[in-house]
């Protein structure tokens, strides 16, 4: 969608609908991630124990990346810092004893980069 709304910028005679959408587009997709995130991760996350299998928390968080790469090209977003508080859940949740640090380590930098991962480890990028 945000290949063809650039395109259609491009060509449209009324570029102010097409910003009008890919705005509207923008904000919805915001309001997914951040639904999904929670939902999928964050809660899960919380469970401890019950949680899903770290496998899964990956594929979970390699989905919401991909999301939210894809949602970037409309524009807008407050993604970077919901990733980043979706890293520090992750650190919560190996302090609790629910992650391993091998595990709690992959799904961070899964979310939030290396550098968060090696920050999680104490060192630095």
């Amino acid at each position: 969608m945000a290949a063809l709304l650039t395109l259609l910028e491009s060509d449209a005679g009324d570029k102010d609908r097409v910003k009008q959408v890919r705005g509207q587009m923008a904000r919805t997709c915001e309001q997914v991630f951040a639904e999904r995130l929670a939902a999928d991760l964050l809660t899960p996350l919380r469970e401890g124990p019950g949680a899903p299998p770290p496998e899964g928390l990956e594929a979970i968080a390699r989905d919401l990346r991909t999301f939210e790469t894809e949602a970037r090209r409309l524009g807008g977003g407050d993604y970077e810092r919901r990733l980043l508080g979706a890293a520090e859940s992750v650190r919560a949740a190996m302090a609790h004893g629910d992650l391993s640090p091998t595990d709690g380590m992959r799904l961070t930098e899964i979310l939030a980069g290396p550098e968060a991962a090696l920050t999680l480890l104490g060192l630095e990028a």
